[in-house]
């Protein structure tokens, strides 16, 4: 079985591109500069290989039990959005993601 890896480097380097730099700020920052209403940033990552979507399943006795979702959650103040997808990939199913190719959308 493999040793898990500590939270504090469960973020490791992984590519973007130039499009993806106002996301490369940390969330508190992002927040205030962004909007006036915000008071949280949620973060997801859509993975496709294939042409298949990868989803991951809610447990039962939680919030939203047995829904399918893509992996994300909530930032932390001091990370970026960027790294918040990272994040959450990789505590959510393990995966650690080499890059973080474009922003699919952004909802208020």
């Amino acid at each position: 079985m493999a040793t898990p890896i500590p939270p504090e480097q469960s973020i490791h380097p992984y590519q973007t591109s130039s499009e993806l730099e106002p996301y490369k700020i940390p969330i508190n920052i992002y927040i205030s500069q962004n909007s006036d209403h915000l008071v949280g940033v949620l973060s997801a990552s859509v993975i496709i290989h294939r042409g298949r979507v990868l989803l991951i399943q809610r447990i039962a006795d939680g919030d939203w039990p047995n829904v399918w979702e893509v992996p994300g959650g909530v930032a932390n103040d001091d990370e970026t959005i960027l790294d918040c997808a990272v994040r959450e990939l990789w505590e959510e199913i393990g995966l650690r993601a080499s890059a973080v190719t474009a922003m699919l959308g952004e909802f208020e």
